[in-house]
């Protein structure tokens, strides 16, 4: 964590981790995790993913559509099919999944 606050979750843990600035997450690959901001301030994060497997990609093309609409966050759906396009499944939050 660079700057914020920012909430992780993960499947191999019952409960949340809140980290701050210094602080880091290590997510194993294959393991479903999460992560938000529940505060009104902006955060920052320094994603490593090794090996990459076209990551940087993925995260750069979210990046562009962020830019895009500024004044809106963009649809799940369209996260969800960029990170399709990299091999990354996206699930939906456990709180909007059906019982």
């Amino acid at each position: 964590m660079l700057a914020g606050e920012i909430t992780f979750d993960c499947a191999d843990r019952q409960e949340p981790l809140r980290l701050g600035p210094g602080s880091f997450f290590f997510g194993p690959r294959g393991t479903q995790h999460s992560f938000r901001n529940e505060t009104s301030r902006d955060a920052r994060l320094l994603v490593f993913c090794l090996p990459g497997a076209g990551t940087e990609a993925m995260f750069t093309e979210m990046d562009a559509l962020a830019a895009r609409g500024k004044d809106r966050a963009p649809a799940v759906e369209e996260i969800v099919a960029i990170a399709a396009r990299y091999g990354v499944a996206i699930a939906a939050p456990p709180s909007s999944r059906a019982a």
